[in-house]
């Protein structure tokens, strides 16, 4: 007996089989969101095949509405899921045991780095940009996480505003907006940067001198006047 209710064997095959089908259900939502992740990052929005995310998630097209009924849908939940990885994983490095100055640069080393270690991150931000600008998504983990990430870049300012390292006054918002801005665009905008550096900002060494640039330039940009 549990309480009032009888343990039985059928109570405890009923709770494994139901216990199962919420596995699967997770897994089958992990596949899917896997295989869109790759399909709108190479293909885009406008391209991307819901046939062939069902057939590499290994469902069927339609299991696959039954979880996402269009293809905006699914690339909402795409977006939401990538920028919950990335905000989550910003906000579990510490950086309150470096120094004002190097803890500025690990904070913008890590945003880069993000991007240069997944070539896909990208290519979805730049479809996530046109995308939100004409749809309304359920629910978005960077608006959700983005004051928390403020938090943990306003410690960083606020130190080296009292050792002298930085500038006084510091705008939290708006120096988040240009670590954002600048660390990433060799990646979400690439196109341009390329044309105009004459090299590759998202590979090779091309890369690596945007990533010397961007990051001189964040700090110049906060850093104290003598």
């Amino acid at each position: 007996m549990y309480g009032d209710r009888m343990v039985t064997t059928d109570n405890i095959n009923l709770g494994v089989t139901a216990r199962g089908r919420s596995s699967s259900k997770t897994d089958t939502i992990a596949r899917l969101l896997e295989a869109a992740r790759r399909e709108f990052a190479i293909n885009g929005i406008a391209r991307a095949n819901m046939e062939s995310i069902a057939r590499a998630a290994g469902v069927t097209k339609q299991l696959l509405y039954q979880y996402y009924e269009s293809k905006h849908d699914l690339f909402s939940a795409v977006l939401d899921r990538a920028s919950g990885e990335v905000m989550t994983e910003l906000l579990a490095t510490d950086f309150d045991d470096l120094p004002p100055v190097q803890a500025l640069q690990a904070f913008t080393d890590a945003v880069f780095d993000q991007y240069r270690a997944d070539p896909l991150l990208g290519r979805l931000a730049r479809e996530g940009l046109g995308f939100h600008e004409d749809h309304h998504s359920p629910r978005n983990r960077f608006i959700e996480l983005k004051p928390a990430l403020a938090r943990k870049l306003e410690g960083i300012l606020r130190r080296g505003e009292a050792s002298g390292d930085f500038r006084p006054g510091l705008d939290v918002r708006a120096n988040l907006a240009l670590i954002s801005l600048v660390m990433t665009a060799g990646f979400t905008n690439s196109y341009t940067l390329s044309v105009i550096l004459e090299g590759d900002t998202a590979t090779g060494d091309g890369r690596d001198a945007w990533r010397r640039m961007a990051s001189e330039f964040v700090l110049e940009a906060i850093r104290r006047k003598n």
